[in-house]
């Protein structure tokens, strides 16, 4: 599995610390993930997944280390609980659930919510330039995976009658256990006394 497109606006509060070796900051963030994720391999199915997805929205948070190494540049090091996922639309319900119309001689109508849902432990090392109030970053990362579900919510209607799909699969053998890649992103730095908040995009 790779992603195909992973984008992340944050906000983050900065504490400072402070070091005999070289400047410090430790900080906490949060924000929001829109992530799109591609999927490999052959079948209809797969297939169907590509042309039936949308983006997913969730909230992403952690915390990091920023050490100073010149005055205009600084190493960040982050550890992010990272959700990621997809979600589909009514016409890949046939093939997830290919026992609700494996006798039906009539159109299926999917009324609900189709998603892949995978929580990713990441690790990005990133280069980070500061100028005044604007910074730009960019480095590579890793990312472990925690767990996936595959989440359906709602109701079909076969052959003229209600049927409940509330189902919520393990899905995690699906997806390769670790993510590597570059990340790169930009964002704007407000000074709050001894405290600093900054808010920023991310692209990984």
């Amino acid at each position: 599995m790779r992603k195909l497109l992973i984008g992340s606006l944050l906000a983050l509060i900065v504490l400072s610390v402070n070091s005999n070796l070289m400047a410090q900051k430790i900080g906490a963030k949060a924000g929001i993930n829109i992530s799109r994720i591609s999927y490999s391999g052959d079948g209809d199915l797969v297939e169907m997944a590509k042309d039936n997805m949308a983006a997913l929205t969730s909230t992403t948070f952690g915390i990091y280390l920023n050490y100073k190494l010149i005055p205009l540049l600084s190493l960040q090091i982050e550890g992010n609980y990272d959700p990621r996922g997809n979600k589909f639309d009514a016409n890949y319900f046939g093939y997830l659930f290919p026992e609700a119309i494996k006798n039906s001689t009539s159109t299926i109508a999917f009324d609900g919510e189709i998603s892949e849902k995978l929580n990713y432990l990441t690790f990005p090392v990133l280069l980070k330039a500061n100028l005044a109030f604007f910074h730009v970053e960019a480095g590579p990362y890793i990312g472990f995976l925690l767990n996936a579900k595959q989440i359906t919510k709602g109701s079909a209607t076969v052959d003229g009658q209600a049927v409940s799909y509330d189902k919520e699969v393990d899905s995690k053998d699906n997806f390769k256990s670790t993510d590597f890649g570059i990340a790169a992103g930009a964002g704007m730095t407000f000074n709050l006394g001894p405290a600093q908040l900054m808010a920023g995009a991310r692209y990984m």
